[in-house]
């Protein structure tokens, strides 16, 4: 993600806490609903296969109302992961006719202060600022009453403009100081209702790192992406998702990496690599297909 311009918040956010005791008695998180089979009689339902060549960009050119340039790349590339809100339904159509498919990043795990519905959260469900994001601060997901109907809305938005998926982030709050008592369990009961409430609209759903809940969201998300697997050591977590016939893009990132030495691990575990800049603008560089790279070995 990328750091966005301020929005003044921060004094109504301090009142927040005032009303934190009347608002946060949050029961357990309760056992995860059946999983929704995706809707395709509503949508698309696109699921990429193993191997897919893809793009990730969630900048754009300095200037411009929303990622025009997405579409500008050559042919081959199987889907653009871009945001929900920023891009044009005439962008979504373009990619389109380029062959393309379209899903839509949607933060579901933090309050970002430059969304048209900042506004719609209630204050007590906001948290500790996200890392070294400020513009964004950490979400109560056990308030899945609130945070539920808000997302669909997003959905719902992102379906409207054509997007044929949608890619969910930051759920790894359990992780982090997000002012609130979260766990993990708290974040795949969240996610597999994101997801079931995804699939009834058409679209496919998928979720970015918190890959310690990657076995229980394993039968509702239909694929998974990853970032700086290989720096970390943690690229053979994908073979839950690719061992079970799902797509699984990863994410180098050139502060971290200077080459492309890492496609050789993503080979063997059978993610479509990509290296970007850490801004998610358009430029890229892609792994050969997993399995089809001799020097790879």
């Amino acid at each position: 993600m990328e750091n966005r311009g301020p929005y003044q918040a921060t004094a109504v956010l301090f009142l927040a806490f005032l009303f934190l005791p009347a608002f946060s008695a949050v029961a357990a998180s309760p056992a995860l609903p059946l999983p929704v089979p995706c809707n395709a009689s509503a949508g698309s339902c696109y699921v990429p296969h193993i191997g897919e060549q893809w793009q990730w960009q969630l900048s754009c050119t300095p200037g411009l109302p929303s990622c025009t340039r997405i579409a500008d790349r050559p042919a081959g590339i199987g889907f653009y992961d871009i945001d929900w809100e920023e891009n044009r339904k005439a962008t979504v159509a373009r990619i389109h006719r380029n062959g393309s498919a379209a899903i839509a990043y949607i933060s579901a795990g933090t309050w970002e202060n430059w969304r048209g519905d900042r506004g719609s959260f209630p204050l007590p469900v906001i948290g500790n600022i996200y890392g070294e994001w400020p513009d964004e601060r950490w979400l109560d997901v056990r308030r899945t009453d609130v945070l539920i109907p808000l997302m669909v809305r997003r959905m719902k938005i992102a379906k409207n403009k054509g997007f044929d998926g949608v890619q969910f982030d930051n759920l790894d709050g359990w992780q982090a100081d997000t002012g609130f008592p979260l766990t993990a369990a708290d974040y795949t009961y969240y996610a597999a209702r994101l997801s079931n409430k995804a699939h009834k609209l058409g679209l496919s759903a998928a979720w970015e790192n918190a890959l310690e809940i990657r076995r229980p969201l394993l039968p509702y998300m239909d694929w998974f992406l990853m970032e700086d697997c290989h720096v970390y050591g943690e690229c053979r977590a994908a073979r839950a998702f690719t061992g079970s016939g799902k797509f699984v893009g990863g994410v180098e990132y050139t502060d971290e990496t200077t080459g492309m030495g890492f496609c050789s691990f993503y080979d063997d575990w059978q993610i479509s690599g990509l290296l970007k800049n850490r801004n998610l603008g358009a430029w890229r560089k892609s792994c050969p297909q997993p399995g089809t790279c001799p020097s790879c070995r």
